[in-house]
């Protein structure tokens, strides 16, 4: 709607400075500033307190006498709740303005409007307005005054309007803190539900933005699932509109720790939407980033690729894997070379030494390839390399095990030979150095093979310049031909211990030289001849010099394992050096990169790097800082981001902290997106938790958005790596150009909830659960131009739905070797594959039918399949029995031998919707696979027949007496009926299920309701007691009395909500000098029926609405009616003079508590001296 307001001058003289404020009722204004005719500034507020909104015109002109001006702004219809108000627009008109001499002049008038130039009246226009929109932008503007500057909230009121407008949208004003409350709202047959479209509460028709993080509008908690992990802060129930869990409506959350940073994404939406050049968006450049890592991170990223290749302009990949490697050269080298690494020259920086069997040479080389010196001298297959300072000085000798002589000899860099002794070498046997008798100087470590010995020769000058070495130790120990030997300080008590990698123990030995301190640690994976053992200090270890034990094997990355000196126990290292890694390569560690002796790098000679072979040198530090120089040429210009990597809520891996202050050397944030405004998917733990603990403030997925990203998805828990490589490729693959991110992603949701949950047992329902969208959930289109968005379903127009269907599944595709050591995949395009933990890895094809209303499927049957295609020698793996979070690792099937896989031809499950419509899915499983002889048959065409009814019987309604009970409370169920068109026997079941798992707990009675004619209601109940807390809900059932179904429809509640709120803060002194120590102490109550745990946030916040320090406490396990008192002290030092808010807070089960604000200032109060009166009285 657009308002006009015309002025005109009657009075005798010039009107200057003119300020007009239209008031209003269940409408939101749209700020705008204009230059032409006149220079205007239209200002939107809104009151909380009062429940209207008003339009503030700063004409900046002057009006002369007689003159008229007419101003003209937008209005946007709200929807209120509780008690909204009656619409109205101009009740209250309040004008100022300056006449002659300055004095300034006001007038209230009331002009109200009656009708609309179309002759409708305001109320009859805002239900018109609203039942166009399909789009309801939702928050609590209360309680975002009470957490941001209003100024700012104003301004995000009037963005959301504005989207609104562009969007075909109308606005949601919530007074309560509910999430159940705003759930009945939206869900078809609601108070707001009622006045939107009817598209609103069609499946995939219906869009929701809720604006404001859980301080504003609560999310959800859940348990139950398969995965045994829970969820929080999930808007999942919020798009479950009703019939079935799976999600309906569109849901999108503007996330953000102010008004401001709430409004950047919207801001994109606008921006975009109205062409501004400011923001770009052509869904035309792709992003595509994995962690490090050279597994499933790297593939996800790399099949990323290929999907969107064809489609986009570009698609970018960065692999932050290869960020890792410092230096590197081509060099030729072959497994049966020596390679190791030393301080050849005595300037403190080491060297890589290389013993070439081919070429009978020993070559010195800086990291970066320059060739320091060689020398000639015989070294075979068998022979070993070792290099340490073993005679004393600055300079490191060159120590060769001869197989063929049975000698070790020392040689300088120059080649000149120190020593050769006889010492009984043989293939097989393992050479290191390390100083494991404390002299301040190398020993030789000797292991031998077919003695299971290992001597320790230390190198003795009896006179000066001649040398001989004599055996100190042995040690008896274990030692076969492909097991490794390393020396290092590994414990950091500045002796060098002996480390073993046993091949058949599958363990790593960490000894002493005289067995006297002795230690072991299980490898995490099976120990396999040719996997590399190395040590040196790549964390850069100083208190105490620690080095740490390096292990390379074919998982293309090196393990770091430490010592863990206060629990005693060695730990698995992070990060990992991520680097491609094959058999028997040379592996070394030292200070190549100049790191001044703190750091050591880890370098890797393999004949599989280059041509001809080459070596790399990698950190564990810097990799950081390399992907931070090189990301901004990445980000730029892009309108699509991936992520597949580790994360956590501040990070994506190590390579981005979104926590950091904006001063670190690794602080990357903003991020440079050259004005485009990109969709972010992040496939990854936690990197969509906006809410939990001292992270939640500049949380990663909120600093995308802030840096102009116009929507970013992310899970708020611990996500498994199969349901992210499959949701990643499924989402690209199936984004048409004419969707919305927010239709492409619920699409997505959607299948994956009902194809992938009930009849595979995998964990789709949990990443359904765990998942948001962040920004507009209407973005993305970019054809046709100017789309809003998906319009929802179309039903099949004509006179009866389908009884039969005919499927044509498209053939299969083999990716063979897919994940190393054999492992084969196999995809049926546009199909998902059996994820189940300890299960093949098979594909399936789901195909779905919406039914109208009314309509009931009672049964489907095959009636037949053909186009048989066979295989065999297939190698495929299944999903671990314990998948590893975050990672898509398959294994080896290790299950039941058994014979077909699956046994079943198809499955077919119906899907109850909210507005009474049904959709059929039926699964095929086409392919099937007999892991005992590694056939496959695959049928590509289906027929089946679906036999339905059209119901007379409907469930009207279904409520529970409440939203949320305590423990053991009975819940009150109501129902109602509807069997207007004939008379019959209607048979009524009523059962509780888990909300999330779909596990029946409960079933509370079978009824017959015999000869039902018209309409019925009817209640029941149920006892609690003894049901563990959590969400589920009541499913009630209609069927005739042959057991044919009717109808179904379900009702979600929940049973032992938290609940708490601050009942005190304060600060003291309220008054301050800079400098001044201010004490604060809150308290918080748990005022609900169970136990609570959350974290209390204490937030000073200047008068800019930055936060400037966050005091936070956990709470764990308050009783019901229990309180906690808090105590801080903020220390003033520093501070600029001026005032400061406050703010107490505690979040607990996606939600938060109502703050408390009290105020501070450096700005003293005027102090005023009153003195007495005398009066003195005539007599």
């Amino acid at each position: 709607l657009v308002v006009t307001l015309t002025v005109k001058n009657v009075g005798a003289a010039t009107a200057k400075n003119i300020y007009i404020q239209d008031y209003m009722r269940a409408f939101q204004p749209i700020s705008r500033e204009t230059t032409i005719p006149t220079s205007i500034k239209y200002e939107a507020r809104y009151s909380p307190a009062n429940k209207h909104a008003d339009c503030g015109i700063r004409d900046y002109a002057d009006l002369p006498q007689g003159a008229s001006r007419t101003y003209s702004y937008s209005v946007v219809p709200v929807l209120m709740y509780p008690n909204p108000p009656t619409p109205s627009i101009g009740e209250s008109v309040r004008i100022w303005y300056e006449g002659p001499g300055g004095i300034r002049h006001y007038q209230e008038l009331n002009l109200k409007i009656l009708q609309t130039t179309g002759g409708e009246t305001i109320p009859v226009a805002h239900r018109n307005a609203t039942g166009e929109a399909d789009y309801l932008l939702v928050t609590n503007p209360a309680r975002l005054f009470s957490h941001y500057l209003s100024n700012e909230v104003d301004d995000l009121l009037s963005d959301m309007a504005q989207l609104a407008v562009y969007e075909l949208g109308a606005l949601g004003y919530l007074d309560v803190y509910s999430a159940s409350t705003l759930k009945n709202l939206i869900k078809p047959g609601g108070a707001w539900a009622k006045r939107m479209s009817a598209q609103f509460s069609q499946p995939m028709g219906g869009y929701l933005l809720i604006v404001g993080e859980t301080e504003i509008v609560p999310a959800w908690s859940s348990s139950g699932f398969r995965s045994q992990l829970p969820v929080d802060y999930s808007d999942h129930p919020y798009a479950d509109a009703g019939g079935s869990p799976a999600p309906d409506l569109i849901v999108g959350r503007a996330i953000g720790d102010s008004a401001a940073v709430l409004a950047k994404p919207i801001e994109a939406s606008i921006g975009v939407y109205a062409r501004d050049p400011n923001y770009v968006f052509d869904r035309n450049h792709a992003l595509l980033i994995s962690g490090p890592g050279f597994g499933s991170f790297v593939k996800d990223v790399n099949d990323v690729a290929q999907i969107l290749a064809p489609k986009y302009a570009s698609a970018q990949k960065m692999h932050w894997g290869e960020y890792f490697r410092a230096t590197s050269f081509s060099r030729a080298y072959e497994t049966r070379d020596g390679f190791a690494i030393g301080d050849m020259t005595g300037d403190a920086k080491e060297e890589i030494v290389i013993g070439d069997v081919d070429q009978n040479t020993i070559s010195i080389y800086t990291a970066s390839g320059t060739a320091m010196g060689s020398f000639q001298r015989d070294f075979a297959q068998g022979d070993r390399l070792a290099v340490g300072n073993v005679t004393g000085g600055s300079k490191a000798q060159i120590i060769i095990g001869d197989a063929s002589t049975g000698r070790i000899a020392v040689y300088k860099a120059d080649g000149t030979l120190v020593l050769e002794f006889d010492a009984y070498f043989a293939s097989g046997d393992a050479l290191a150095v390390g100083d494991v008798l404390g002299q301040g100087k190398d020993q030789i470590i000797h292991a031998d093979e077919s003695a299971d010995i290992i001597y320790t020769w230390q190198i003795q000058e009896p006179t000066p310049g001649h040398f001989s070495a004599v055996v100190t130790d042995t040690l008896t120990a274990s030692f076969d031909i492909y097991d490794s030997l390393a020396v290092g300080d590994v414990m950091g008590d500045t002796r060098a211990e002996i480390i073993i990698a046993d091949v058949s123990q599958d363990k790593v030995y960490v000894r002493r030289k005289d067995a006297t301190k002795w230690s072991w640690f299980q490898y995490n994976k099976k120990l396999e001849p040719g996997d590399g053992l190395a040590v040196g200090n790549v964390y850069g270890r100083s208190k105490p010099v620690k080095d740490q034990i390096l292990l390379a094997d074919a998982s293309h990355r090196i393990l770091i394992y430490e010592w863990d000196t206060k629990h005693s126990k060695w730990v698995e290292g992070n990060p990992s050096i991520p680097c491609s890694l094959h058999k028997f390569d040379g592996i070394a560690a030292g200070d190549v990169g100049n790191f001044g002796g703190t750091r050591d790098e880890v370098c890797v000679a393999s004949p599989k790097y280059s041509a001809n072979g080459g070596v790399s040198c990698f950190d564990t530090w810097n990799w950081i800082k390399r992907v931070h120089d090189a990301l901004p040429g990445f980000t730029r210009n892009k309108d699509v981001i991936f992520w597949s990597g580790h994360g956590n809520i501040n990070k994506w891996s190590d390579g981005i902290n979104s926590h950091l202050p904006s001063n670190h050397l690794h602080a990357v944030f903003p991020l440079d997106f050259n004005k485009h405004t990109p969709f972010v998917l992040a496939v990854s733990c936690r990197t969509g938790n906006y809410d939990a603990g001292y992270l939640e403030q500049k949380n990663i997925a909120e600093s995308f958005l802030a840096s102009g990203a116009a929507v970013y998805i992310g899970s708020t828990q611990d996500s498994y790596g199969y349901e992210n490589r499959e949701a990643a490729q499924k989402l690209y693959r199936d984004w048409r150009a004419s969707e919305s991110v927010g239709e492409a992603f619920t699409k997505l949701e959607r299948d994956a909830w009902i194809s992938g949950g009930k009849n595979v047992k995998s964990d789709w329902w949990f990443w359904v659960w765990e998942y948001n969208l962040y920004g507009d959930p209407k973005f993305g289109v970019v054809s046709p131009a100017g789309s809003a968005g998906h319009r929802g379903r179309t039903l099949a127009t004509q006179a009866a739905p389908p009884s039969f269907l005919e499927v044509e599944v498209p053939d299969y595709v083999v990716h063979r070797d897919a994940f190393g050591e054999g492992l084969d995949e196999v995809e049926i395009p546009g199909g998902q594959l059996w994820l189940e933990p300890g299960q093949l890895r098979v594909p399936f094809y789901t195909v779905s039918v919406d039914y109208p209303q009314g309509y009931r499927i009672q049964d489907v049957t095959l009636a037949g399949k053909s186009g048989l295609v066979t295989d065999t020698g297939l190698n495929i793996p299944m999903t671990p029995i314990t998948p590893t979070v975050c990672l898509c690792e398959p294994q080896a099937y290790s299950g039941p031998v058994e014979d077909w896989f699956p046994e079943e031809d198809y499955t077919w499950e119906v899907v109850e919707n909210p507005d009474g419509t049904s959709t059929l899915i039926i699964t095929v499983y086409a392919f099937q696979y007999n892991p005992l002889t590694t056939d496959v048959r695959f049928y590509r065409r289906y027929g089946f027949d679906i036999a339905y009814i059209v119901s007379p019987a409907t469930v009207t309604e279904l409520t529970t007496d409440k939203q949320e009970y305590a423990p053991g409370e009975t819940v009150i169920i109501e129902m109602g009926l509807d069997q207007s068109e004939v008379i019959q026997d209607v048979v009524v079941s009523v059962v509780i299920r888990q909300y999330g798992s779909d596990e029946l707990v409960d079933s509370l009675f079978l009824r017959t309701l015999a000869d039902l004619a018209g309409v019925a209601s009817f209640s029941t109940s149920w006892g609690s007691e003894g049901v563990a807390l959590g969400t589920y809900y009541v499913e009630v059932t209609l069927r005739d009395s042959e057991g044919r179904t009717l109808d179904r429809r379900t009702s979600m509640f929940t049973l032992g909500a938290p609940s708490g709120a601050i009942t005190h803060l304060a600060a003291s002194p309220e008054y301050f000098d800079i400098g001044d120590p201010i004490q604060i102490s809150m308290e918080f109550a748990n005022t609900g029926p169970v136990e609570l745990s959350g974290v209390a946030v204490i937030r000073i916040v200047d008068e800019s609405g930055e936060i400037i320090q966050e005091f936070h406490h956990d709470i764990s396990d308050l009783e019901p009616d229990g309180a906690v008192s808090l105590e801080d002290v903020w220390d003033t030092s520093g501070l600029a003079e001026g005032t400061y808010r406050i703010i107490g807070s505690a979040s607990y089960n996606s939600k938060t508590a109502e703050p408390m604000t009290v105020v501070v200032s450096t700005e003293q109060p005027e102090t005023r001296l009153y003195l007495p009166i005398l009066l003195k009285r005539s007599r």
